[in-house]
């Protein structure tokens, strides 16, 4: 089973018209899987063709949000940090297009994925909080991480291209990531080439790379929780202070609890409210 799509999609765009510069997961099968703790939770893994899956603002305003799931640079978390991000959005007027993009390889076979998995996330578990670098401590992330970014990059250029057929102002987009993807909502704010910034970002729980900030870094949302024990809440509060030192805008939530993944779950912890949040805060940015 491939990249499933909702009720409520209604396009499922190639952002690379030539086919992408590599595919990293050659000879392997794309799938979907179960969230092995949450069976409510659909991943994508082995994705070939990178896509952006539009889901139309229910009130459409020309404003548009690329929505960056996580997963470590090796899958998508296509229900939690995507769908459900995107149902939200749209009832707020936006257009919203949801990126699977390339990662490093899983396991072909399901029942590999649970062990692979348990290893994986253990290695990212008891960080160094004291650390100057977001710790990653497997190797598979930041090989991930350049095919990511190259698709982070061109699907935004893809929508600033297409924005008059899309019904889009190209000047409105702005892009939420999570984990994985709010590293990659940063690097389109921060490191990206001018033709690829968005007009606002929110990197949530980010897996954030230490880089320089132009002067013309867009403004920023940054959301994590303090208990957090895969991505240390340092790596947000640190691009905070990085913003702050740049004389970027920026405004910074730290929940008290919420753990890492909080995306578009409701679970009854202090991070339920980040999307109010949010909404509250793209109407100061002009989105």
């Amino acid at each position: 089973m491939s990249h499933p799509l909702p009720d409520n999609a209604v396009a499922k765009l190639e952002i690379w018209p030539e086919g992408p510069p590599s595919d990293p997961a050659a000879g392997r099968t794309e799938k979907t899987f179960f969230n092995p703790t949450d069976p409510s939770e659909r991943w994508v893994r082995n994705i070939h063709i990178p896509t952006l899956t539009h889901i139309p603002a229910e009130h459409p305003t020309g404003k548009a949000m690329l929505i960056i799931p996580g997963g470590g640079y090796l899958f998508v978390s296509i229900d939690n940090e995507g769908y459900r991000i995107a149902n939200r959005m749209s009832r707020e007027g936006f257009d919203c297009f949801i990126l699977t993009y390339r990662c490093n390889i899983l396991p072909e076979e399901d029942a590999e994925i649970p062990a692979f998995m348990e290893q994986f996330f253990g290695g990212l578990r008891g960080v160094d909080y004291g650390g100057t670098e977001p710790p990653t401590r497997n190797p598979h992330i930041e090989g991930g991480r350049v095919f990511a970014e190259e698709d982070a990059r061109q699907a935004m250029r893809y929508l600033k291209a297409n924005a008059a057929a899309l019904n889009i102002d190209a000047d409105r987009i702005g892009v939420v990531g999570f984990s994985a993807g709010g590293g990659l909502a940063a690097h389109l704010a921060t490191d990206a080439p001018s033709d690829c910034r968005p007009k606002a970002s929110a990197p949530i729980y980010p897996a954030y790379r230490k880089v320089p900030l132009p002067a013309d870094t867009c403004p920023m949302f940054l959301a994590t929780a303090a208990d957090d024990d895969l991505v240390p809440p340092c790596s947000t509060t640190r691009l905070a202070e990085a913003c702050h030192a740049a004389k970027v805008p920026v405004t910074l939530h730290l929940y008290g609890n919420g753990r890492h993944g909080f995306g578009g779950k409701v679970q009854g912890t202090l991070s339920d409210r980040w999307m109010d949040d949010f909404v509250a805060w793209l109407a100061t940015v002009g989105l």
